[in-house]
């Protein structure tokens, strides 16, 4: 019964190494995606979770695409306020044009990094919702 015990529990453990967390929802409604930006998969720098409460969300995803991080920046800049966020902050990044964005919306906040990749070509951004009180 042990032996039993100690494969599922080891069984349930590397089933949470998988590629991409299939509970969380590859984006937001009032959250743009720039074009041409997909889902990063999971590891342990871009690790999702999603978790509905009734007056904010917990959700964090990860996106790379082809663009530069100081105009993925911008394009947050433009696009959240049309979707209800007010922006807070804003800290430049020191290597390359990124950026971490901080957004309020109602009892929610959304901080957003952008992070220009090592190939010079691809960003990396990471949205990251919380309780904002």
């Amino acid at each position: 019964m042990r032996s039993v015990v100690l494969a599922f529990f080891t069984t349930a453990v590397l089933a949470g190494c998988a590629s991409t967390n299939p509970g969380v929802p590859d984006m937001q409604e009032d959250i743009p995606v720039p074009q041409g930006f997909s889902r990063a998969p999971d590891n342990e720098e871009t690790k999702s979770y999603w978790e509905k409460q009734a007056t904010f969300r917990l959700y964090r995803v990860s996106y790379d695409g082809k663009a530069k991080a100081g105009d993925t920046t911008t394009f947050y800049q433009q696009q959240m306020p049309k979707n209800g966020w007010t922006q807070e902050t804003a800290t430049p990044d020191a290597r390359g044009g990124g950026a971490m964005l901080s957004f309020l919306k109602d009892s929610e906040r959304c901080k957003i990094w952008t992070k220009q990749r090592p190939d010079d070509e691809t960003t990396r951004v990471t949205v990251e919702i919380g309780y904002s009180k």
